[in-house]
């Protein structure tokens, strides 16, 4: 058997030992705290129930509990934790995906700009589409006026030509009429 000496202990030995010291005084602490706290409120409250911290698997004690943190803190990725790496791939994921979206809302309020553009002309061209609507009405109106005028003339010249045929049967004459047929 080998016989270390305190020259010869490692870091890490140092560290937990102090670790443990610490950890023993804080224990001490908190007991004090929380047997002061008990006291208090069971002054306050009978009913109340002290405040209790539930510990990590394989903790007995508030010291063991630490001391595993502190292990999970060392080796993060043998307890299931986030790496460095992890957090730094996560950051960088993060910042492209805030550019990602960043261009997107930009694309988005540029396509919505051009939107509200192309809504405006689709406004105007249904108003210009109105107007046509109303002047093609106003020249239907002005065909069917334009066409009660000549089906009046066509019948005036119907009467006429009668009459100069009953006027021209009188003298003794005979008359030939030339029209113009719509086709």
């Amino acid at each position: 058997m080998s016989s270390k000496t305190p020259d010869s202990n490692s870091d890490a030995e140092q560290d937990q030992s102090a670790d443990a010291e610490q950890d023993q005084s804080a224990d001490a602490e908190q007991d004090q705290s929380a047997d002061a706290e008990q006291d208090q409120s069971a002054d306050e409250t009978p009913e109340a129930n002290p405040l209790q911290i539930a510990l990590p698997d394989g903790s007995a004690s508030v010291s063991d509990a630490i001391v595993t943190h502190r292990e999970m803190l060392r080796a993060p990725q043998e307890h299931g934790l986030a790496t460095e790496q992890d957090v730094t791939h996560l950051s960088e994921a993060i910042e492209s995906l805030s550019a990602n979206i960043s261009e997107t809302n930009q694309e988005h309020d540029e396509s919505r700009s051009q939107i509200d553009k192309l809504q405006d002309v689709v406004e105007q061209q249904r108003g210009q589409i109105d107007e046509l609507q109303d002047v093609v009405e106003q020249q239907r109106g002005q065909i069917d006026d334009l066409q009660s005028v000549v089906e009046r003339q066509h019948g005036q010249i119907d009467e006429l030509q009668s009459m100069v045929s009953s006027l021209a049967g009188i003298l003794g004459t005979e008359t030939e009429w030339d029209t113009f047929d719509e086709e």
